[in-house]
């Protein structure tokens, strides 16, 4: 039977996700939280990318054989709450809650929920990606990193949270963003291209030009593109997770 994980998300999806396209079965409920594309930079012209970011409710009991993906490409998946089990090559492997992992285009995502269901989000970047990155390594590996807030620039503050890939080299960096109440910040850059969520603050945030309405608000920033922030109608902190994709 599922537990009351699976309520819990569905409700944080109804308040949070500004996109409202989504599709239920049987088996899951499936939301689009992004679909568009994110910039790169190569031999000095831009790359457009395809990008999807989605957030999944898989009931408990449930075998999923070859999740259908919109089209090909790199994909980056987290266990955001519940319990789950992946496979292939004839291995069964538990995954743990904020558990971060890679399939490289081709791979198949097979999933299993016993009496818990199981929340997840993915990331979805185009294949092209690997043209622009060929020396990336496509590694699985991920690690939680205990570091402190930096200034970035005036009022603007990160942390590098995760790390996924080569420890040496990763593939992508995921970042934890502040802005304080009433503040708007100086200007910088991250390091890679980015996909960013609001994870908490009040509306009239806004990034560059672009104005961020509610919880889990996204937008993408180019490779190399600077950022300032604007959070001057909050009486709160706003908050930000970004996932930055490394070349």
């Amino acid at each position: 039977m599922a537990s009351n994980s699976r309520l819990i998300a569905a409700a944080f999806l109804l308040f949070t996700c500004t996109n409202v396209q989504g599709q239920k079965t049987d088996q899951y409920e499936r939301t689009t939280l992004f679909d568009g594309e994110i910039i790169f930079s190569q031999n000095d012209t831009k790359r457009n990318i395809p990008l999807l970011v989605e957030e999944f409710i898989v009931d408990g009991g449930q075998t999923i054989e070859d999740l259908e993906l919109r089209f090909e490409g790199l994909l980056l998946v987290q266990l955001r709450g519940g319990e789950l089990y992946t496979s292939g090559h004839e291995d069964r492997k538990e995954r743990r809650v904020s558990e971060f992992w890679v399939l490289q285009p081709g791979e198949k995502l097979n999933l299993n929920t016993d009496d818990d269901s199981a929340i997840l989000r993915t990331y979805l970047l185009g294949k092209e990606y690997l043209e622009i990155a060929p020396e990336k390594s496509l590694d699985s590996r991920w690690q939680k990193v205990q570091g402190q807030f930096k200034q970035l620039a005036d009022n603007l503050y990160s942390r590098e949270s995760h790390i996924i890939g080569d420890p040496e080299n990763p593939l992508i960096q995921v970042m934890d963003i502040n802005v304080g109440p009433g503040k708007t910040t100086g200007s910088a850059v991250l390091p890679g291209a980015a996909q960013i969520q609001v994870i908490s603050g009040e509306e009239g945030i806004r990034i560059n030009q672009d104005g961020l309405k509610g919880l889990g608000a996204t937008l993408t920033v180019a490779e190399g593109e600077s950022i300032t922030i604007d959070n001057r109608q909050g009486s709160k902190p706003a908050k930000f997770r970004a996932i930055v994709f490394l070349k």
